[in-house]
C-alpha cells in the first residue's frame, strides 16, 4: 500500500502534547538513519500514549519471516531467536483489518507455534497473562510489513477507540521509517556498487576516458557500431577507432568478451 492510502495524519501537528510528541518521531526521520533505537522509540511513545498499554512488542517483515525489532516489558534478546511466518503471526486472527483487539493470544499461539517457540515465548515475559492484545498492522503495497502489537495484563476490552486510532497514527509513523529506511538501504548499496565500479576502471592499466566508457555503455546495450554512431553523434570511422581502443584497454577481442570483462569485474554499466 502507497503512503498516500495511510491514515490521515493532521493529528500529528504540534497541538498538544501527545501530537508533539508524534512530531518529534516524524522530524527524527529527516535528520538520522533508521534503525533498531527508533523501532524502540515508536513502541516506547505507544505505551507512554496509551495508558492501558503495559507492554508490547514490534516485528518487521523481512524476507518471508516477521522478526522482532522492539520490545518493553519483555525480553527482547530472547524474542529474537525465533520468527513467525504470516500464518503462524497474530496477523492471521483478524486478516485484513487495520487494526483490531485480540482477547486470546495464548491459546491462539497454542493452535500455530511448535512447542519450542512457545515456550521461548512465555520466558521472554508474561504472555500467558495477556488479557487483551492491540493489534496495529502497517500496510504498505497490499503487503503488512510490520506489526505493533500492545498488551494489557488486568482485563478483556482495556483499549478504547480513542486508544485504536492513537496506535494506528503511529503506525503510520512506522510505516514511513521503513519505507525510509529501504530507501537509505538502496542508497547504500548504489554507493558500493558504485565505489566497485570505480575501483575495477580505474585499476586499468591505461583508466578509461568519459568517451571510453559511453562507447562501453552502447556495447553493453548491444548497440552496432552504426547505432553508437548515431546514438553519440560520432562519425562511423570515428566511433569504429573507439571502439578498437576500447578493446585494447580491457584486453578483450569483441563486444562479447567487452560485456563478459563487465560482468567477471561486477560492473553494471548505465542502461539507455
Amino acid at each position: 500500500m502507497d503512503i498516500e492510502t495511510f491514515k490521515p495524519v493532521s493529528t500529528f501537528l504540534p497541538t498538544s502534547p501527545k501530537s508533539k510528541n508524534f512530531f518529534g518521531l516524524l522530524t527524527d526521520l529527516l535528520i538520522q538513519e533508521v534503525s533498531e533505537p527508533f523501532f524502540q522509540k515508536v513502541l516506547d511513545l505507544s505505551i507512554s500514549a496509551i495508558p492501558v498499554a503495559q507492554a508490547g512488542s514490534m516485528m518487521v517483515l523481512r524476507g518471508e519471516c516477521y522478526h522482532f525489532v522492539a520490545a518493553r516489558g519483555y525480553n527482547l534478546q530472547k524474542l529474537q531467536t525465533i520468527n513467525l511466518s504470516l500464518d503462524e503471526s497474530i496477523l492471521l486472527a483478524e486478516p485484513n483489518r487495520n487494526s483490531f483487539p485480540l482477547h486470546n493470544l495464548d491459546s491462539f499461539n497454542e493452535t500455530r507455534l511448535d512447542a519450542e517457540r512457545q515456550q521461548v515465548l512465555q520466558i521472554a515475559g508474561r504472555v500467558a497473562e495477556i488479557r487483551e492484545t492491540l493489534v496495529i498492522p502497517v500496510w504498505q503495497q497490499g503487503q503488512i510489513i510490520a506489526t505493533l502489537s500492545l498488551d494489557n495484563f488486568d482485563y478483556v476490552s482495556a483499549f478504547t477507540r480513542e486508544d485504536i486510532e492513537t496506535g494506528e497514527q503511529l503506525g503510520v509513523v512506522l510505516g514511513l521509517g521503513l519505507r525510509l529506511q529501504n530507501y537509505q538501504e538502496q542508497v547504500a548499496e548504489f554507493g558500493k556498487l558504485k565505489s566497485l565500479n570505480e575501483q575495477s576502471l580505474d585499476s586499468l592499466e591505461v583508466p578509461l576516458c568519459p568517451r571510453d566508457v559511453d562507447i562501453l555503455n552502447c556495447i553493453c546495450e548491444g548497440l552496432s557500431d552504426k547505432q553508437i554512431a548515431r546514438k553519440l553523434g560520432l562519425q562511423f570511422s570515428t566511433t569504429r577507432n573507439y571502439v578498437r581502443r576500447l578493446y585494447e584497454r580491457l584486453g578483450v577481442n569483441s563486444r562479447i568478451q567487452a560485456v563478459k570483462w563487465c560482468e567477471k569485474n561486477g560492473i553494471k554499466m548505465n542502461e539507455g
